[in-house]
């Protein structure tokens, strides 16, 4: 396995190449690969998925507030889920 840093459309992959791409971990299946998405599934494999992490507070009263906390890239976002 190779990697080789944040996925671009303009670089040309070969078989076991490894990519980030929103987050996620992708090994390259197929030699030639250019321009096709990590999500294309015909040419790549997932192998690190990130986690979401459930993060619930007490709030006041019976309305505890509930937020899910995501990963993507360099980011952390945090949503209150309704």
């Amino acid at each position: 396995m190779l990697y080789r840093g944040a996925y671009s459309a303009a670089t040309t992959y070969v078989y076991d190449d490894v990519v980030t791409y929103l987050g996620t971990v992708y090994l390259c299946l197929v030699n030639g690969t250019r321009n096709i998405l990590p999500t294309v599934t015909n040419n790549w494999d997932p192998i690190v998925v990130p986690k979401s992490l459930a993060v619930s507070t007490t709030g006041t009263g019976t309305n505890p507030a509930t937020f899910t906390l995501t990963t993507s890239g360099g980011t952390v976002t945090l949503n209150k889920v309704a």
